[in-house]
């Protein structure tokens, strides 16, 4: 949270459980607002709940929507240097990396929303209709992949940060 922070990117930490927790005094300094809530339907289902509780965060100017399993804290300068691709970018919606496993579509770890794709209704309604789904590989199929097919069938411009060529998902099968 800290390196969002440094790189002018506010947070939002939405905090899934199974039971009662405590926050830490720097995460809670760290965060500009703070959901906590039941750990149901995976990275989908606590977004499109941040969403619906915060509607502001549709009038962003870009917003992020990512999980903790990924991002490269440790790297200071490539850290900085993806927010400046992702910022120089005239892509609507941006994945870092993309994935050809079930047919072409952005990795869902990652997801940075421009406001084109913000105010959009085909964004809008895709959170808007996500369920709580309990198994993961249904949410990849119900949602991962037809995520990117749908935004650019509403007119959204998508694309990959990092591209290579690989047949199937690099975050699985890459040596």
């Amino acid at each position: 949270m800290d390196a969002f922070n440094r790189n002018g990117i506010a947070v939002m930490l939405v905090v899934v459980v199974d039971r009662p927790l405590e926050l830490l005094p720097e995460e809670i300094e760290a965060a500009s607002g703070i959901v906590v809530r039941e750990n149901l339907g995976y990275d989908f289902g606590a977004w499109a709940h941040a969403l619906r509780i915060e509607p502001a965060l549709y009038g962003a100017a870009t917003l992020i929507l990512t999980n903790d399993s990924i991002i490269p804290t440790a790297d200071e300068d490539a850290f900085r240097t993806m927010f400046a691709r992702i910022r120089e970018s005239s892509a609507d919606v941006l994945g870092l990396t993309a994935s050809h496993e079930y047919g072409w579509h952005i990795s869902s770890y990652f997801l940075a929303l421009k406001p084109k794709a913000l105010g959009s209704w085909t964004f809008q309604h895709f959170m808007r209709d996500i369920r709580y789904l309990t198994d993961k590989d249904a949410i990849i199929r119900t949602y991962e992949v037809p995520f990117s097919a749908r935004m650019q069938a509403g007119g959204l411009r998508v694309e990959a940060i990092f591209t290579g060529r690989y047949s199937a998902n690099p975050m699985l099968f890459r040596a």
